[in-house]
């Protein structure tokens, strides 16, 4: 047995010290539960940019003049009747009890409430009459629309409820940020949904229903622990409210994957006859080290995220990185202890992959028909009919149960027989030698599907999910379609034009407000524009709607058009600043922002990849082509969101919802989570077959055992990941949708095309060259991610340092 390296040393130390490590796990998910508790009370909405940008720098000109504290929280309530008109009795009175009602609600929820009754403005009744809006001003500001925003939700609703004869709805952002908050705790509830089909999978890949646990419980340790840090943190850093989305799905997908590698590398050590401490140190002198480097991968990044000045980014960044980190940690630790406990019972109630797989046809489809019929929505039948099997699955295994690994085990990775890999037989083995044999037909074809697939990214549209991409049952929705069609979208969010000048009465200043006002009426994307009274002599505000919905291209059109044409004409040789703001003007900013530092964000991740990928397998070679076959993958993942989501091709048949944008911040989002977990199907692979390469030195041989050896782990934790994700596509909200689908389609080209074809196909074809390293590079540190050669052809392996294993 040679010596071992910091990992081995590590699941050893682990392992011999199995209950206080589980002890301290114990205690640190204990913990945990009681700080995740609070963590809600910490959450918000801050969507604040950290680079002053010119909507930013507006709102801090009118908090410095002392025009108002914070960006105040404007709604549009709409009342309406099908029969009536504003000028019926009828009408007038139903309108003053909804005013009566909303001022009801004291200062500490609405701050101003008004109507066309009390202010005779004609622009808040629609043409024909029967519609009227009620500019209402609730308590706070954008930062904190939750205190005031759910009361007056819940308002409205009771009044829609109560009133028969109207229609009652609000529009703004304080109830639009209400709807996305509950979807996206529904969504949420989705992932967890999810978890029979994860642990289904999981059963194929071990055929044992409690080597299938172990995976799961790594997971959520690791999940439950980053919460409640991620509560501490709160405390003193905002953090958005989709934080706890992302900690549940990275946890979920990272935490199994690193699981279920070393879990299968200690089953496969055992196999070939090692004794269980032994088994669980060369698993953590090899696997767990390919998971260390995997996750020093993903959290470079995710670090990646850091760089966007945007609070959002920030905090996304902050809980994928939190249970990434923490998910390594429980891999190299908890993880050896626990099947240090286990021993060969890890391999309790085997189950034969071909059972499973025929209650998945004859059990599982009916299943799911019968439950969708039943009413059950597509994610609860799956998830339902996945638990059915499963559990039919551990009955009919209670007569099969096995601890021993005998000649017929199957232990995931390949037939093993006498303890040695089968190089002849199985799928993987016949797909390793197809690929092998025609390598240069399978790298052109594999890239050819992945250039084609990304094609469609170059028609791309960036925006936000407004209201049109709700449900059509929820009251935003409802009230932003009639707000649009009676009046203009944009008068719940109107763009804000400050203008700053020594004097805004002076008669210059004047003229070039009145050419700005007759420029705005003249422009068909503008409302009509309203000057703002204000007592700030130094001070003009100017509100204009515009007749675009939020956040779409038409709106940053106008908003461009706005700053870089219409106010330099307008103000051309006048002493004064002229700032555009709003929401319009926050989210033409929001635009700019991710244009400019998605660059930078590949850049760095680019760079800091290819560096330690260099240090890990001391190749110049290696890091290129991994950096290349993760943009294609990339690639082809943008060019699907674009070919489904914005051209609707399959759309109807995933049950998405067709929109005109792809949400401004996935593009970057996704670059970040993707080549981070990408990597490690990467990483996985490239160990194994550098392990295998340090003993042979025949290249061929070692790319054939590595991925015959790897598929179907590789297989199994992308399927994990497909599920996991798959969550986010289930839900409600579009933004979701896109991110989960996304990241699904991704982690399939990744782990098939790209992993299993791409990437044997190209190391064929460049032999030996593939572990080159210029010899000016030479004085690199040697990190590679095997410390030690472990195969089944009983060479002797070059010793690493560190301690050696004792027998157990």
């Amino acid at each position: 047995m040679p010596k071992l390296c910091i990992t081995g040393r590590l699941a050893l130390w682990s392992a011999l010290h199995r209950w206080p490590v589980v002890g301290v796990w114990v205690a640190v998910f204990v913990v945990g539960l009681v700080l995740v508790a609070g963590i809600t009370e910490v959450l918000n909405n801050d969507q604040r940019q950290t680079n002053s940008p010119e909507s930013q720098r507006a709102e801090d000109l009118l908090k410095e003049r002392g025009v108002r504290e914070e960006q105040p929280l404007d709604e549009l309530v709409i009342v309406t009747s099908t029969t009536l008109t504003v000028d019926d009795a009828a009408f007038r009175e139903q309108v003053g009890e909804v005013l009566s009602a909303l001022r009801a609600l004291g200062d500490e929820v609405v701050a101003s409430a008004t109507s066309f009754y009390e202010t005779d403005a004609p622009s808040l009744v629609s043409a024909d009459r029967r519609t009227t809006l009620l500019p209402v001003t609730l308590a706070g500001s954008v930062a904190d629309t939750d205190e005031a925003g759910e009361p007056f939700v819940e308002a409205i609703r009771e009044l829609e409820e109560e009133i028969e004869a109207f229609s009652v709805g609000t529009a703004g952002f304080a109830s639009l940020n209400v709807v996305f908050t509950e979807l996206a705790e529904e969504d949420l509830q989705t992932e967890f949904r999810a978890l029979p089909v994860a642990l289904l999978v999981l059963v194929l890949v071990f055929a044992a229903v409690v080597a299938s646990f172990v995976p799961m419980i790594i997971a959520f340790v690791a999940i439950i622990a980053a919460t409640g840090i991620a509560a501490m943190i709160g405390q003193i850093w905002p953090l958005s409210f989709f934080i706890t989305n992302f900690i549940l799905s990275i946890g979920l997908a990272v935490g199994i994957d690193y699981s279920l590698l070393i879990v299968a590398r200690f089953r496969e050590e055992r196999a070939r006859g090692r004794e269980r401490t032994e088994a669980i140190a060369v698993a953590g002198d090899t696997a767990a080290r390919a998971v260390l480097f995997s996750g020093i991968t993903v959290v470079i990044a995710l670090f990646g995220m850091f760089i966007v000045p945007q609070a959002i980014f920030r905090s996304l960044a902050t809980g994928a990185i939190l249970v990434a980190s923490l998910a390594v940690v429980a891999s190299l630790t908890l993880q050896p202890a626990l099947l240090a406990l286990l021993g060969d019972r890890v391999n309790s109630l085997s189950v034969r992959p071909s059972l499973v797989a025929a209650g998945v046809v004859l059990i599982g489809v009916p299943a799911f028909v019968l439950l969708s019929l039943a009413g059950a929505g597509g994610l609860d039948a799956m998830a339902l009919t996945a638990l059915l099997v499963l559990a039919v699955a551990i009955a009919a295994s209670v007569t099969d149960s096995r601890v021993g690994l005998g000649e017929r085990d199957w232990i995931g990775a390949g037939r093993f027989r006498h303890g040695a890999v089968d190089p002849e037989t199985g799928f993987w083995a016949g797909a390793a030698q197809l690929v092998m044999r025609y390598h240069v037909v399978s790298a052109i074809g594999a890239t050819t599907l992945l250039v084609a697939l990304s094609v469609s990214y170059f028609n791309i549209n960036t925006g936000f999910a407004g209201a049109s991409t709700l449900p059509e049952d929820t009251e935003p929705r409802a009230a932003f379609d009639l707000l649009n069609a009676e009046f203009s979208a944009g008068e719940a969010t109107p763009a804000e034009i400050v203008i700053d000048a020594p004097s805004v009465a002076a008669a210059p200043v004047q003229e070039a407000i009145q050419r700005l006002l007759g420029e705005l009426e003249a422009a068909p994307i503008f409302g009509k524009p309203s000057v703002i009274a204000l007592d700030s002599p130094s001070t003009a505000l100017i509100e204009v709607p515009l007749r675009a919905e939020s956040a779409t291209p038409e709106e940053r059109d106008a908003i461009i058009e706005l700053r870089d044409e219409i106010i330099p004409r307008a103000f051309g040789g006048v002493d004064a600043e002229v700032l555009v703001g709003g929401v319009p003007g926050g989210n033409t900013d929001f635009f700019g922002m991710v244009d400019t530092y998605l660059p930078i964000v590949f850049a760095f991740v680019l760079s800091f990849s290819f560096l330690l990928l260099l240090l890990v397998f001391r190749s110049i070679v290696v890091p290129l082509k991994a950096i290349v076959m993760n943009l294609l993958s990339v690639g082809a993942a943008y060019g699907l969101l674009v070919l489904v989501f914005q051209e609707g091709v399959a759309a109807d048949f995933f049950g998405f919802q067709t929109v005109d944008t792809v949400e401004a911040w996935i593009p970057l989002f996704l670059f970040a989570v993707l080549f981070g977990l990408s990597m490690d199907y990467h990483v996985f692979l490239l160990s194994r077959i550098r392990e295998r390469y340090d003993v042979t030195h025949d290249n061929r041989g070692s790319v054939a055992f590595g991925l015959r050896s790897t598929a179907n782990i590789i297989t199994g934790a992308a399927a994990i990941m497909i599920v996991v994700f798959g969550g986010f596509a289930a839900g409600q909200l579009v933004p979701f949708q896109q991110l989960g689908f996304g990241l699904s389609v991704a982690i399939l080209l990744d782990a098939t095309v790209v992993r299993t074809v791409l990437v044997p196909a190209t190391m064929a074809m460049l032999g030996d060259w593939n572990w080159h390293l210029p010899s000016w590079l030479s004085w690199l540190p040697d990190l590679r991610v095997e410390g030690a050669s472990y195969d089944d052809l009983g060479r002797a392996p070059e010793p690493a340092t560190g301690g050696s294993v004792p027998p157990r």
